[in-house]
């Protein structure tokens, strides 16, 4: 034997047998004999000995396996320009964590100017997809023809290949390529992926089936409905309650139908513009399939009462104006005390659901008007654009200081804001800044200068500057904060700045 692999062979197969059955042990090649002890009297400490010795004789003398090398084509000609040198150093600088925040406006600005990323960052950014799914629909237009050459040579990147043919994507991907390339497959042909969807539906799992739910919110139709109504039969009780969900955002189906008749027989208009309320005596399958949740979900809150409020919630609000021939603020106006929580808290998220604008109108009257019930946050978003700018406007001159409503609001705002609500935020911090006492954790409009400054304009920096020009030195947290919130905006002006040059 000259062979120290086949002789470790041996020697395992020595140790499986036991040198109790076979203290003879096999001879060592050549180069091991000089190596490996021949004068101990024990054979199993022998045997252990010899193991060490020839176990790093092996793996000192190995060599690397010999393969054939295969090549590759070489990379095309990419025709997009790519970004300018100096919009490669933002890049580089958000990269470096110093601006990290700043990487989605980054890329989607790349993309609006039609340049492609600069080749020496292409593996850091296909790298960054693989661990951050949330930026693959960003990065994926931003690559090129060179970016996805190098992508394709890599299969951990292969989620950069989905929006070239996501049909194969969507039959050979993994779990967040498949969910990816239905949300790609929805947007250009909505029936085609549902079909598709349907088919694949019963061999999915309980996560995958409500990944595929929420994929077909956007762009729903009438036309989902007959699939959806199905869907309050499946097994799982997170898809069901998905499903409901959706189905509640169709005023015309079959869903909002019973629902509205349940929210009838419950909630009446009597004589006088009085409105009774009897509370459901039970909560049946019937119901339960439709999403009603029959455990409360929090103390204080009556079962067959929290069962009324999900009926209300889920049915068109537009119904109580047609069959009590009522506007929204005369509903609110006439809405019994006893039952007015109850009635509100339902009419909010039916307002929200439905995204009906009249009731979210009326309903933002009232909290204004000093209704605490009422959640701003949930309806901000059903308000027409200049509707909510004026709601926010009129929340940043209040001169007033607090944290929970406000600060809800901002966070459910889209970003960036517009100019107006922008200008209106920098004088509510310049003023609040100037207050005697300014603490960000009960001085809800100065923590716009800690959270918000991706919100703000980059090309209001300037009237930022201007507004800001307070003496901070005697003050720790500010005299930090509002630099680095400066700064910030500076940055972001001259990131996007870069993004409109192109090389010469």
């Amino acid at each position: 034997m000259h062979d120290p692999r086949s002789y470790w062979e041996e020697l395992a197969a020595a140790a499986l047998i036991g040198t109790a059955r076979r203290p003879n042990l096999p001879s060592p090649p050549a180069p091991l004999a000089e190596l490996v002890p021949h004068d101990i009297p024990d054979p199993a400490a022998m045997l252990l000995d010899i193991a060490a010795a020839t176990a790093i004789y092996v793996r000192a003398g190995a060599l690397p396996p010999l393969r054939e090398m295969i090549g590759f084509p070489p990379a095309p000609h990419d025709a997009q320009p790519a970004c300018s040198a100096e919009a490669a150093r933002h890049l580089a600088l958000i990269l470096e964590d110093s601006q990290r925040t700043d990487l989605p406006e980054w890329l989607a600005a790349l993309i609006a100017a039609g340049l492609r990323l600069p080749d020496a960052r292409l593996p850091d950014l296909l790298d960054l997809g693989r661990t951050q799914p949330e930026l693959r629909d960003l990065i994926r237009p931003a690559l090129g023809a060179r970016g996805r050459w190098l992508a394709d040579l890599n299969p951990e990147w292969g989620y950069t290949q989905i929006d070239l043919d996501p049909l194969t994507s969507w039959q050979d991907g993994d779990r967040l390529e498949r969910r990816a390339a239905l949300a790609l497959l929805r947007a250009a042909d909505p029936e085609h992926a549902r079909d598709l969807m349907i088919a694949a539906w019963p061999n999915e799992r309980a996560d995958e089936r409500v990944a595929f739910v929420e994929i077909m919110a956007p762009g729903l139709r009438m036309a989902d409905e007959p699939w959806l109504e199905d869907a309050l039969n499946d097994r799982s009780r997170e898809v069901r309650r998905q499903v409901a969900d959706l189905l509640t955002r169709l005023p015309g189906s079959r869903l909002a139908g019973r629902m509205t008749t349940r929210a009838l027989r419950y909630v009446q208009l009597e004589w006088g513009r009085k409105i009774s309320v009897t509370l459901p005596n039970a909560c049946d399958e019937a119901m339960i399939r439709d999403g009603i949740e029959p455990r409360p979900p929090r103390s204080g809150l009556g079962e067959r009462a929290w069962w009324l409020m999900q009926i209300i919630a889920r049915t068109p609000p537009a119904i109580w104006l047609q069959r009590w021939n009522l506007a929204p603020a005369d509903i609110l106006g006439v809405a019994p005390d006893e039952w007015r929580p109850l009635l509100i808290e339902g009419w909010q998220s039916a307002t929200t659901n439905y995204a009906d604008v009249e009731w979210a109108t009326a309903l933002v009257t009232l909290a204004l008007a000093g209704d605490a019930t009422i959640q701003l946050e949930s309806l901000i978003t059903v308000l027409p654009a200049r509707q909510r700018d004026d709601l926010l406007i009129r929340m940043f001159a209040a001169n007033h200081h607090s944290t929970g409503r406000e600060l809800a609001v901002l966070r459910a705002l889209p970003i960036p804001w517009s100019d107006r609500v922008a200008h209106a935020a920098l004088v509510a911090v310049a003023r609040h800044l100037r207050a005697p006492k300014n603490d960000p954790r009960s001085d809800w409009p100065l923590r716009i200068a800690v959270d918000y400054a991706e919100a703000i304009p980059p090309d209001l920096v300037d009237l930022a500057i201007t507004l800001l020009k307070v003496e901070l030195a005697d003050r720790s947290f500010w005299n930090k904060a509002i630099p680095a919130f400066l700064d910030r905006l500076r940055f972001r002006r001259s990131m996007l700045a870069a993004l409109q040059r192109r090389e010469a």
